[in-house]
């Protein structure tokens, strides 16, 4: 949760970036490599919330994009 904070317009050191960052990548762990999926699927443009969530790993302000694989196994959950 902490990690999603992140999100606001805060002004954050670089530490606590690089911190948040490392930190971002176990918290959205991907099995699957959904970058090349769904930019195929959904063809949007990938704009950023603002620098610092991109900076930690927000790239974009699409939700399915921000939850990695997660949807991907839910659908497959359903079916």
């Amino acid at each position: 949760m902490i990690t999603h904070l992140q999100m606001m317009q805060l002004n954050v050191p670089p530490s606590a970036i690089i911190f948040f960052s490392a930190l971002f990548e176990f918290v959205t762990f991907d099995i699957v490599p959904t970058d090349d999926i769904y930019q195929t699927t959904f063809a949007w443009e990938n704009i950023p919330y603002s620098e610092s969530a991109e900076n930690i790993g927000y790239g974009s302000r699409q939700i399915i994009e921000n939850t990695g694989s997660v949807p991907i196994f839910m659908i497959i959950i359903f079916f």
